[in-house]
């Protein structure tokens, strides 16, 4: 494991670490717990990038009546969205468009959320 120096005077920009090409990337929260079988569960940053081409068994984002981050599968020569955990039926991707690949997660384990009203933060732990 290679750590960043006790100064902290080293720096690791997470979007070029996971991305090649600066305009092709975005970032969108997760909205829900639909990829908790993956690992990304609701408040989740996830880090897109349009200049991957999906691959079957990759995650993306997906744009068929509504925003889905699913796990792109090819079965027969037809792409499917899949959630994990399997919920309700496949989403045939010819309903849909791919907008990007996921490349990166960041999850804060501490949030500070605004109280409501006073401008001030406090801080909790675990999910939002």
């Amino acid at each position: 494991m290679q750590y960043l120096n006790d100064h902290g005077s080293e720096t690791i920009d997470l979007n070029s670490y996971a991305t090649e090409n600066e305009a092709s990337r975005f970032h969108v929260f997760m909205d829900s717990n639909a990829m908790s079988g993956a690992g990304i569960v609701k408040g989740d940053l996830l880090l897109i990038d349009r200049d991957v081409t999906p691959e079957s068994g990759m995650l993306v984002l997906a744009f068929t009546t509504e925003w889905l981050m699913r796990r792109y599968e090819v079965r027969d020569g037809k792409g499917w969205l899949l959630a994990e955990p399997m919920a309700g039926e496949p989403v045939p991707l010819s309903d849909g468009q791919i907008w990007g690949v996921v490349m990166g997660v960041h999850r804060n384990l501490v949030w500070k959320r605004k109280t409501a009203g006073t401008g001030n933060t406090s801080t909790t732990g675990g999910r939002r």
